[in-house]
């Protein structure tokens, strides 16, 4: 595995000491907690942020202490302006959006990743970390969100094991995304990044995976349907589809949206190791598990749901019944396995999962599944050209 250690250029430490200048025009591309510590780090040295660029927001102004930073769309930037982006998830369409304006010399741009560590290295200035999406496992440990510093000391303290997986990825593209993924964290350097692009409608349906053979399909976080919907295309002669969505109105959109088609089960529950009740929270894209809610969930295991006959495994015909799995619960995906045991034990099933909502995923989860079945054959893929939608197979 090659681990580089990046310089960042000239050119990007320049647009930062410039950006940090008092006359600078300076504008963010993007509004979420990223921008707001920039604004903060910012105020606390007397400089001001002339504008918060996002297209998508309803608010005209943000208010920080005594200053109110007007919100504008990207045609609204008039006068030449540096600015940051901190979009993260979708970075390359963000930066691509901004490509037009430099053209025209309105703009001069930085991704966030560049911006913070220049910051940190030669202005000694620190911004918020990037932070994984593992709240489920803040709140069942007691402990904060996990950072990307987390995963920088866990990969030097644990380097052996990142080379171990790495290892046993059974393909060169698989072996290449991964090695990309892990020195893009370790160097907050977008460039790792740039061969990569969003695409939503081919997470977790690869070709390797045989698709059309598959007789049942678990959607384990389901949030409106759509991966089953793309699993139906792929598999049209599939026996069972059931699907776990914890979020309530998330588990209406799905059922509405699978109505029209046969042998589909939903389950409004969460899935971990047993049989509890637990708080849920919920935003408009992600729901997860905590003791802090009042609004409460049922949680059930795989194991129990098949000893209680809730989900019933038929249909091979005359060869060994095939079943895939698919997990996207926003850091829970462990407890979810755990208390599938028997079941991944007994069936080996395809199973696809999310492997960016915790700083150790990369480790922690395929270490689990070999453990279950060591015959496993394990691919890896991102699908997104910032942060998130990491997915690992095992087959």
């Amino acid at each position: 595995m090659n681990i580089q250690r990046t310089k960042m250029s000239i050119e990007k430490i320049n647009f930062v000491r410039e950006f940090l200048e008092p006359s600078s025009k300076r504008y963010i591309f993007g509004f979420n907690k990223y921008s707001k510590f920039i604004i903060k780090a910012l105020y606390e040295r007397n400089l001001k942020v002339d504008g918060i660029v996002d297209d998508f927001t309803k608010d005209s102004v943000y208010s920080y202490k005594d200053i109110q930073i007007p919100l504008i769309k990207t045609n609204e930037i008039k006068c030449y302006a540096k600015v940051v982006v901190v979009v993260l998830c979708q970075t390359n369409l963000a930066l691509d959006k901004l490509l037009y304006l430099q053209k025209l010399k309105i703009i001069e741009f930085i991704d966030y990743f560049a911006f913070f560590r220049i910051l940190k290295e030669e202005f000694n200035i620190s911004l918020l970390e990037i932070e994984f999406d593992d709240l489920f496992v803040a709140n069942k440990t007691n402990s904060k969100v996990s950072t990307w510093k987390d995963f920088r000391e866990h990969f030097r303290a644990n380097r052996y094991e990142y080379e171990d997986i790495y290892n046993k990825l059974i393909e060169n593209r698989s072996r290449k995304e991964f090695e990309q993924i892990i020195n893009f964290r370790l160097n907050s350097d977008f460039s790792f990044m740039r061969d990569f692009t969003f695409r939503p409608n081919e997470q977790y349906f690869e070709e390797f995976l045989g698709l059309e053979g598959v007789d049942i399909f678990f959607d384990i976080g389901s949030y409106d349907g759509e991966n089953s919907l793309e699993f139906i295309k792929r598999a049209k002669n599939y026996k069972q589809i059931y699907f776990f969505e914890i979020q309530k109105n998330n588990f209406i959109n799905t059922t509405k949206n699978l109505f029209n088609y046969p042998n589909i089960k939903g389950f409004n529950i969460g899935l971990g190791e047993g049989k509890d009740i637990i708080g849920v929270k919920s935003s408009k894209t992600a729901s997860y598990l905590t003791k802090d809610s009042t609004d409460m969930v049922e949680v059930n295991s795989i194991d129990n749901l098949l000893n209680n006959k809730e989900i019933i495994i038929n249909g091979g015909g005359q060869r060994d019944i095939k079943i895939m799995l698919k997990l996207d619960i926003e850091s829970s995906e462990e407890w979810a396995l755990m208390g599938a045991r028997n079941f991944i034990t007994k069936y080996k099933p395809i199973i696809a999962i999310c492997v960016y909502h915790r700083f150790d995923d990369f480790i922690r989860i395929p270490k689990l599944l070999l453990e279950f079945n060591p015959k496993y054959r394990l691919y890896f893929r991102h699908y997104s050209s910032g942060v998130s939608e990491s997915v690992m197979f095992f087959v």
